[in-house]
């Protein structure tokens, strides 16, 4: 079997070839100097990125920082409000003791005044006897006089009796 090769087609479909070839060739050109853009381009897009990241990456260390901050002036803050409520229910148990110890010293002030006033009221009705009580002692601590006597004592009683 014998084939008729027709040069002229064949070759105009290598010359098609070598045509294309070029032009694929220019779009291969085109496209590597565009993926070469692109690849530049995307360097750009991810310094930028790891730049902003790296920003990023501060604020949250100086967020953490500051948080670790605050939350030790908070633990502070706290220790001593719980050390200010311990005195003051300190300070509460001494003003309640001290309330305590007013009232009861108030009350033994009444106590006293009444007994004040019973004494005074007792000292009034005593008066007309002072002189009748102070003689008394004055014989009985003196050794001279005898009480032993029955006309003394007879006579003691007439002049002790007081005039009310």
């Amino acid at each position: 079997m014998e084939y008729h090769i027709d040069f002229y087609k064949h070759f105009a479909w290598l010359r098609k070839e070598n045509l294309s070839s070029n032009n694929n060739t220019e779009s291969h050109q085109e496209r590597l100097s565009r993926l070469e853009g692109d690849k530049e381009s995307l360097i750009l897009q991810v310094s930028v990125l790891t730049d902003q990241v790296e920003a990023q990456g501060v604020k949250i260390y100086n967020l953490e920082s500051s948080l670790v901050e605050h939350q030790h002036k908070l633990n502070c803050t706290e220790e001593m409000l719980q050390q200010e409520l311990v005195h003051r229910t300190s300070l509460e148990k001494q003003k309640l003791n001290l309330m305590g110890e007013v009232s009861y010293l108030k009350l033994k002030l009444a106590d006293m005044e009444g007994k004040q006033v019973l004494g005074a009221e007792r000292q009034h009705k005593a008066e007309p006897w002072r002189p009748s009580i102070s003689f008394v002692i004055s014989a009985v601590l003196d050794p001279k006089k005898d009480f032993l006597r029955p006309q003394s004592r007879h006579n003691l009683a007439a002049v002790y009796t007081p005039s009310v």
